[in-house]
């Protein structure tokens, strides 16, 4: 597989110091060349509002672009882009009010603030998922919501998410049961193409000496969450209350608990695999102090009913993240401090399994080993230098994250090498501002990486997206196994003949040139595509008959 990571920092804020952290990251799956990243980045123009990383080249240059309201930064944001749209969604913390806000951008590349689609006092940690289904946006807000305590674990959904606000979203508690006043901060959905919602989240139930009790619940919801009693479609066998509890009375560190340099306390993620909704995982952390903090991965392969033990466990570690690619391998993100000898460090791990080995046997990819170090520079957040949480995304085969991390440019730090944007010293392990003489203080940057299979990478290096459909007839499609019976496909190369299109007709596979392999291949997949979309489409109409 072919590794890159990218410290975002543009080269213009060459001079930046700051602690950049929590990060969360969008990639376009209309575009994968579109991602959008958010940190605890201010913008340095002091402008009074806040900005995203922007990249149209899928990550190999960043730029900021100042879109969102309340503040030269936010506090927690996460993004997305819906499925099909190209539309960019955000869920932040306003910078002073503390309100949850929704919001979207038609283009996250051009100025001007994102639109206000909902306004909510007294929140936390909102975490946005987003997916397009029979032409409108559905906008999934998984947020800790305090106007109603005790049962605090809400889902803000919305079937349709456009201006004005409230953007029609409706706020469904997922939380049945007697909490300790609140649930834990992380409340994660994860979104199923044919509807299928999960929401996964801490049910805090009693306080200890330093720690919490809780367990750890899933709901779902098997209709978009689009009508009454939303996220009441998984019952526990235990009490019959919406919501499986895959473990019971576990104990976790208190909120602000430190492994190493880093708070701990709520780490929390949910992944649906994209070709079967039956298929969840889940990953948390528990543990009495920061010494025994324990990441588990868990499975269910019957709707979130029953659930596995654990298929990994990665002591003092934080930041799980899951992602599962159109292929069904499974992405297993997580930061683990380790010491070997020099001091504490930061090593960051991207694991990936196929669906049917779930986790018996994986791949596993340190993206970065990084000291443990939060540097002498201003610290926005010195008890938080990685963030509550980083990001991992799939969009085809491919994966996408962002982590945070001491921006050192030392080449030793990643395995798999490093590309800096501002100016830096490989040799000397320095940076420096714009002028290029003046030494800057280590701090924490967000670092952006991409895995992709070897063929992957090569067919987008060597095609450049150049390659156009000039011609595809198919007929008698069906969506099972994907029997079309007669298909013709004119391909046009605007890089040959001087520019003009030379067009290209082939009935049998065993003719085509080698170096249309790729662009074949990603016909195929999406013809694949828009099988599952007819086919949905036909499940909807049926839905509508009922």
């Amino acid at each position: 597989m072919l590794v890159k990571v990218v410290n975002m920092m543009p080269h213009s804020l060459s001079g930046e110091d700051n602690m950049d952290s929590e990060p969360s990251i969008a990639v376009n799956p209309a575009n994968p060349k579109q991602i959008a990243v958010s940190a605890f980045t201010p913008d340095p123009m002091l402008s009074g509002s806040g900005p995203i990383y922007v990249s149209t080249d899928g990550g190999d240059t960043w730029a900021l672009n100042v879109i969102l309201p309340g503040g030269n930064l936010t506090n927690d944001i996460t993004l997305r882009f819906a499925s099909h749209s190209n539309i960019l969604y955000a869920g932040i913390l306003r910078a002073f009010t503390l309100d949850l806000n929704v919001l979207r951008k038609i283009n996250f590349t051009t100025p001007g603030l994102m639109t206000l689609l909902l306004n909510k006092p007294f929140d936390d940690q909102p975490y946005i998922e987003a997916a397009t289904h029979g032409g409108t946006d559905r906008v999934y807000v998984g947020d800790n919501d305090f106007t109603s305590p005790p049962n605090t674990a809400t889902v803000d959904t919305s079937v349709n998410a456009v201006p004005p606000p409230p953007g029609n979203f409706a706020f469904a508690r997922v939380e049945p049961r007697a909490t300790l006043g609140q649930d834990g901060p992380s409340i994660r959905p994860a979104i199923h193409h044919s509807g299928t919602i999960y929401a996964a989240y801490f049910g805090w139930r009693s306080f200890g000496i330093g720690t919490v009790t809780s367990d750890v619940v899933v709901a779902r919801d098997d209709n978009w969450a689009a009508g009454p009693g939303r996220f009441q479609n998984l019952l526990d066998p235990g009490d019959t209350l919406p919501g499986v509890r895959i473990v019971q009375g576990v104990t976790i560190p208190a909120l602000g608990t430190l492994l190493g340099h880093q708070r701990i306390g709520s780490s929390l993620t949910a992944a649906v695999d994209p070709r079967h909704s039956r298929i969840v995982y889940v990953a948390w952390a528990d543990g009495h102090s920061a010494a025994d903090y324990t990441i588990h991965v868990r499975r269910s392969t019957d709707s979130g009913a029953t659930w596995s033990g654990d298929l990994r466990s990665v002591v003092q570690a934080t930041n799980p993240q899951l992602a599962i690619n159109s292929h069904g391998e499974v992405g297993f993100f997580y930061q683990k401090l380790h010491n070997p000898g020099s001091g504490n460090r930061w090593q960051t791990h991207l694991e990936i399994s196929d669906s049917d080995d779930a986790f018996s046997s994986f791949k596993d990819i340190i993206l970065a080993d990084i000291p443990d170090d939060n540097g002498t520079g201003p610290t926005l957040n010195p008890s938080n230098p990685l963030g509550d949480y980083a990001g991992l995304v799939a969009v085809g085969k491919t994966f996408y994250g962002v982590f945070c991390g001491n921006n050192t440019p030392d080449l030793a730090n990643f395995p798999h090498g490093v590309v800096y944007q501002r100016n830096h010293n490989f040799t000397t392990h320095q940076l420096f501002d714009l002028t290029g003489i003046n030494p800057v203080i280590p701090s924490y940057d967000p670092f952006f990486f991409k895995v992709a299979h070897r063929h992957e990478e090569e067919e987008e290096r060597e095609e450049g997206h150049d390659l156009e459909y000039t011609l595809l007839e198919v007929e008698g499609l069906k969506y099972e196994k994907l029997e079309i019976k007669e298909l013709r496909l004119g391909l046009a190369d605007p890089r040959r003949e001087g520019g003009k299109e030379k067009h290209e007709h082939h009935e049998h596979h065993e003719h085509h040139p080698k170096k249309h392999i790729g662009a074949i291949r990603r016909l195929g997949e999406e013809i694949e595509q828009l099988g599952r979309r007819l086919a949905s489409a036909s499940d909807d109409k049926d839905d509508d008959k009922d």
